[in-house]
């Protein structure tokens, strides 16, 4: 096999919590200063910021002292 995975797989929280979602195309910083090579990635799934928006403001709530 290859060295390095062609592949990287980041994952926070239930694997279930996808939705909402969309896709983005994804361009690394590096990107910037590789001229000519296009390391670009097209596709990947993202979760909204409106629910990660909601997700935060529930750990705050959990997370109060009355």
């Amino acid at each position: 096999g290859a060295y390095v995975r062609p592949a990287i797989r980041l994952e926070s929280g239930a694997k279930s919590a996808l939705d909402p979602n969309r896709p983005i195309t994804i361009t690394p910083y590096v990107g910037e200063e590789a001229a000519g090579i296009d390391l670009t990635v097209a596709d990947v799934t993202t979760i909204d910021a409106t629910r990660t928006f909601w997700d935060k403001v529930v750990i705050a709530h959990g997370l109060r002292r009355w």
